[in-house]
């Protein structure tokens, strides 16, 4: 992720915070869900679209939506808080509207830590995150790890599409989350990237957002 082709603006709504992910219990395995194809956004502030188009045509659920990428997020900026499409980037909040006026979902619900996003990712399905993200993100290391350190680039959004509780981590903790991101199949392993535990619940917290929806309709 270089600082260009950011996009994810944060839009915060207290009402939020009544529609919370139930906190589930999940066992100690590990679990992949299929990512679909991963996407390439170029040198755009679309992230936000193409990690929503990405997470709708993906698993456990299956769409083929009628819409593009591109076209997801100026639908997302039609559903945000600013006005006009005069602007880079959208909210991750903008994207689910968007996708429920579309009649993709019935609803969306937010993890506000990472313990809540890995047990909702090992029993239900892949979650969008939108964060800051950070210079050591830029580009997985040689373990194909990111990390939130260095210079902050600004906003960006993707899918987190599998969970490790077992997978050991650089900084010494156990446990960790894969990437999806939209910078196509040639950036990290095959497009795809780790975060730990503990660096996804800081991204979290720290002005991130992570939603998904409860249900999702498949829409042909």
């Amino acid at each position: 992720m270089s600082e260009a082709g950011q996009g994810r603006l944060r839009q915060w709504d207290e009402r939020n915070l009544d529609h919370p992910l139930p906190k589930i219990d999940a066992p100690r395995r590990r679990t992949m869900w299929w990512a679909g194809k991963i996407l390439d956004q170029g040198n755009t502030p679309h992230c936000v679209g193409y990690a929503g188009y990405g997470w709708l045509a993906a698993g456990p659920v299956v769409n083929v939506p009628d819409f593009t990428p591109d076209e997801l997020y100026r639908m997302a900026q039609d559903h945000d808080e600013w006005p006009g499409h005069d602007y880079e980037g959208t909210s991750t909040l903008g994207l689910m509207k968007a996708l429920l006026a579309k009649g993709y979902i019935w609803g969306y619900q937010w993890a506000f830590d990472a313990e809540t996003l890995v047990n909702w990712i090992l029993m239900k399905g892949p979650v969008v995150v939108g964060t800051n993200c950070f210079e050591h993100m830029a580009n997985p290391d040689a373990d194909g790890f990111m990390s939130p350190t260095g210079k902050d680039y600004g906003g960006h959004e993707y899918r987190i599409v599998g969970a490790d509780r077992d997978k050991r981590c650089p900084d010494g903790t156990t446990g960790a989350v894969r990437m999806a991101n939209s910078y196509g199949p040639n950036w990290g392993d095959n497009g795809r990237g780790w975060i730990s535990f503990k660096d996804m619940d800081f991204l979290i917290k720290k002005d991130g957002e992570a939603v998904t929806a409860p249900e999702i309709k498949r829409v042909s």
